[in-house]
């Protein structure tokens, strides 16, 4: 995996997690990822071989790929935009996933 794909797939998954957690800040304009909560998820992350492990293997998942390779999505998830996320019906399937279920737990 790429440097720049493995940050894009760590960034998709700290917007997961914060849409799971509720790790978000007010943006003006809705609900928006706290920069600094994201940061924080990402060290965390990659201090974790489980989660590196629950991560890598879901890179490949269908539903991971769809999201990841729309660049619509692509850009909520840059731009923390959680509203607009959170009613994607893909981004709540996702949510569901044991693998993802499992890493916020390890986050918590």
């Amino acid at each position: 995996m790429t440097g720049k794909t493995m940050r894009r797939v760590l960034w998709g998954w700290c917007v997961l997690l914060a849409l799971a957690t509720g790790a978000m800040a007010d943006g003006g304009g809705g609900q928006a990822v706290d920069p600094a909560q994201v940061q924080e998820l990402q060290e965390r992350m990659l201090q974790d071989p489980g989660i590196m492990a629950a991560i890598i293997s879901l890179q490949n998942d269908p539903d991971m790929q769809e999201l990841l390779n729309d660049p619509v999505v692509a850009a909520k998830i840059q731009s923390g935009d959680l509203n607009g996320l959170a009613n994607d019906p893909r981004m709540i399937k996702l949510l569901d996933k044991k693998q993802v279920k499992d890493v916020g737990k390890r986050l918590q």
